[in-house]
């Protein structure tokens, strides 16, 4: 009996140990903008990435207001419902520091705000 017990211990860690392997690898298998998304209500969220258009660590209005319309238009196209498209922030809301310019850190407490 002893021994049945110590092979049923044994199988549940083989198990968990394969099960997070196997978590970990699909994870790093996802493209970079999907992996860090969770699951929920902030799944559809865009990454930073997908607003700094120029990738120079910066959102200015223009990029934000082209990232947003390929955005709506992917979701079109898909045949997506466009939920809150009236309810999205204005630019000068998520640049809270005022600088013309949406940072990472900006855009980051915008979504967590929009989480909650």
């Amino acid at each position: 009996m002893k021994n049945i017990v110590k092979i049923f211990k044994l199988s549940l860690v083989v198990i968990g140990s394969l099960s997070a392997l196997t978590s970990a690898v699909v994870a790093q298998e996802l493209p970079n903008n999907q992996s860090n998304r969770g699951m929920g209500q902030g799944f559809n969220m865009p990454n930073f990435e997908d607003f700094d258009l120029n990738k120079d660590g910066m959102i200015n209005a223009k990029e934000m207001d082209e990232a947003r319309e390929k955005r709506m238009a992917e979701k079109s196209s898909e045949g997506r419902m466009m939920k809150n498209v009236g309810n999205q922030p204005t630019f000068s809301e998520i640049d809270t520091n005022k600088d013309g310019n949406i940072n990472k850190e900006e855009f980051l407490a915008h979504q967590i705000k929009q989480r909650q």
